[in-house]
């Protein structure tokens, strides 16, 4: 079972729970295939035992202020399935990163489940649980939203706690929880969602003749395009 909420009062009821919790989980549902940047549409939130689902399309963004402010709380331990994406919704849409946090995916290939293992194959591995598939590319800005949608995004992180707590354990064992942390740690960095034209011209130079001007002149055109797709907020590939 699920909560779904978006008003001030809700949230910060859900907040009341989250903030005395040792390790929470969460998850976004995104769509950016006509933006450049992610826009988020919901934020799913979980405990060991309950489950929320946050509409931040109706969410006023004053309303979800406490919120953010359990995602950047030192006490409490953020478990999310590939990290890059969430994190990267979270900065771009709140100016915020979640921290601390374990990726799953990360503490998995350390204990030898696979690189970049899906989480429905990781749940199914680790804890036995099977997951129901089919809606990954849906259109989330639709409203109402079906609950067959909202059972299916609820799911991703109902279980996503004691995930963490199992694989936790066991990368203790194996003297690994700190590496894990380590490379997790990396997508709470917000300069990585920074702009970075000239890493972008260097590496479109790689292999190239360019000599100083030519390349002079492609540094300023990727700054150009920088700045000009952020603005439009369309994608870089147009």
């Amino acid at each position: 079972m699920f909560e779904l909420l978006y008003r001030r009062d809700e949230i910060e009821k859900m907040v009341s729970e989250l903030s005395g919790a040792d390790r929470i989980a969460f998850d976004t549902e995104f769509i950016r295939e006509n933006t450049f940047f992610p826009k988020v549409e919901l934020i799913q939130i979980a405990t060991r035992d309950r489950t929320w689902l946050v509409d931040s399309q109706k969410a006023k963004m004053q309303d979800l202020e406490p919120l953010l402010r359990v995602f950047e709380d030192p006490k409490v331990l953020k478990i999310l399935h590939a990290a890059q994406g969430d994190q990267e919704c979270l900065f771009t849409a709140y100016e915020t990163v979640a921290k601390p946090s374990l990726d799953t995916a990360v503490a998995a290939s350390l204990l030898g489940y696979g690189e970049s293992i899906g989480l429905a194959n990781l749940l199914k591995s680790a804890m036995g649980v099977t997951l129901k598939k089919g809606h990954a590319r849906t259109n989330w800005t639709q409203r109402p939203l079906p609950d067959q949608l909202l059972q299916y995004a609820a799911a991703d992180v109902e279980h996503l706690v004691k995930l963490g707590d199992l694989l936790i354990e066991d990368l203790e064992k194996e003297g690994r929880l700190d590496w894990a942390m380590e490379l997790t740690s990396k997508w709470e960095d917000p300069a990585i969602y920074l702009p970075d034209p000239d890493g972008i011209a260097e590496r479109l130079a790689v292999g190239g003749k360019l000599d100083d001007r030519a390349y002079s002149t492609l540094i300023g055109l990727v700054r150009w395009r920088e700045a000009r797709v952020r603005d439009l907020n369309i994608p870089r590939r147009w």
